[in-house]
């Protein structure tokens, strides 16, 4: 199984969970604006040091997941689009999760757009901005809500990342996910295998 087909299998599993995890857990949804507001300046160093180049390449499985509905197999491709942006979208036009790394017009900072669909609930979306970035580490919250939404991204190797939520302050959601390119590898595999399920 070859990593695109990986992502349209998590596309028709996995994403309905993971937007039920998301609307679950910050309350009722909010339209989303049709253009985002300019995001507030990150700090310098995080404008200077954040690339999302590393992001693209292959399919981004998870090999563990903790959630609230317990493991949950997690997958997403990431590709530079003609804009420059770096996204990812799984689903479809009903139910979907969408990320998209973009250079914020207004502050030139590189901010992170995240939103979800699930049909009977709605569509929750909010604009992230780095609020720590090193080497290896990067940090994004919600501006003027600095603690409802905190999605951490460690590289954790070359090939291999956490990626965590923080809902209000508290552990919501944490994947340690690792890049598949071509045929993946036994480990992956098994990934693969319990996505299917």
């Amino acid at each position: 199984m070859n990593a695109r087909t990986v992502a349209r299998t998590v596309a028709r599993t996995v994403a309905p969970a993971l937007i039920a995890l998301a609307v679950g857990c910050g309350g009722a949804p909010q339209p989303r604006a049709s253009t985002a507001p300019a995001a507030p300046a990150a700090p310098a160093a995080a404008r200077a040091i954040f690339d999302p180049s590393w992001l693209v390449g292959g399919t981004w499985v998870a090999r563990e997941s903790d959630t609230p509905l317990g493991p949950i197999p997690f997958a997403f491709e990431f590709r530079r689009e003609q804009d420059g942006s770096v996204h990812a979208h799984a689903g479809d036009d009903k139910k979907y999760v969408d990320l998209r790394f973009r250079r914020d017009p207004a502050t030139q900072a590189v901010v992170l757009d995240e939103e979800g669909a699930l049909p009977g609930v709605g569509t929750v979306g909010m604009t992230l901005t780095p609020t720590t970035v090193t080497r290896d580490a990067s940090e994004w919250r919600v501006a003027g809500r600095p603690d409802y939404v905190v999605i951490q991204m460690t590289r954790t190797r070359a090939e291999a990342m956490s990626f965590v939520v923080l809902v209000h302050g508290k552990p919501h959601v944490r994947f340690a996910l690792e890049r598949v390119t071509g045929r993946p590898e036994r480990g992956a595999g098994d990934a693969i295998t319990a996505m299917q399920r």
